[in-house]
C-alpha cells in the first residue's frame, strides 16, 4: 500500500464536483493497493477540523479494462501557461 499525506491546501479549489466543504485546515491521506494485477484500491480520509466535526473515510475499487486508454487530468492553482498544456479532452 502506498500512503500520500497531503497538507497546504487553500479554500479556493472545489473538494469535488459536489464543492464539499473544505478550510485551510485540510489534510487528505490517501492509501493506494493493488490486491490484485486487475483491481486498484483507493481509499481517502478526510481531516479538516474547521469544516467537519471529526475525520472521515472513503473508498473505491477501480477495475483494469482492456484496451482503454488512461484519462489525464491536469489541476493547477495558477496557469501561466495555458496554450501549451496537451490532451485529450
Amino acid at each position: 500500500t502506498l500512503v500520500v499525506t497531503s497538507v497546504g491546501f487553500n479554500e479556493r479549489f472545489w473538494f469535488s464536483n459536489g464543492g464539499l466543504p473544505h478550510t485551510e485546515n485540510l489534510k487528505l491521506t490517501e492509501r493506494f493497493s493493488r490486491p490484485d494485477f486487475n483491481t486498484l484500491r483507493y481509499g481517502v480520509t478526510v481531516d479538516d477540523s474547521g469544516a467537519y466535526t471529526r475525520a472521515w473515510t472513503s473508498s473505491w475499487t477501480l477495475e483494469w479494462v482492456p484496451n482503454q486508454d488512461l484519462e489525464q487530468y491536469f489541476c493547477q492553482d495558477n496557469p501561466r501557461d495555458e496554450p501549451h498544456m496537451v490532451g485529450k479532452q
